[in-house]
């Protein structure tokens, strides 16, 4: 009996147990959720995990990162690294 690789999902940003794992220092991770349009960024410092959420106007918000690998492991999150310029203009502190 073979198992086949499940081929319907595709994400940019593969799952792993770190999820900032070969991203740059200038890269943040960006996620969305396609059912909601809801859009939101994760920034690893260090040891400190902010989320950005569009909810909250991108306030940053310190987040588990237990919390930012379960979400970004969800079927129905979209992740990817994008530059931190992306967090900054979404933010208002770039035009």
């Amino acid at each position: 009996m073979s198992i086949e690789a499940d081929s319907t999902t595709t994400h940019a940003t593969p799952r792993r147990a770190d999820p900032f794992a070969g991203l740059r220092e200038d890269q943040v991770l960006r996620c969305g959720d396609p059912t909601t349009g809801w859009q939101w960024f994760y920034d690893c410092d260090g040891s400190t995990v902010l989320k950005y959420h569009e909810r909250d106007g991108y306030v940053p918000t310190p987040t588990a990162l237990t919390e930012v690998a379960e979400t970004v492991a969800l079927e129905s999150t979209e992740a990817y690294s994008v530059s931190e310029v992306y967090l900054e203009v979404y933010a208002g502190e770039r035009v």
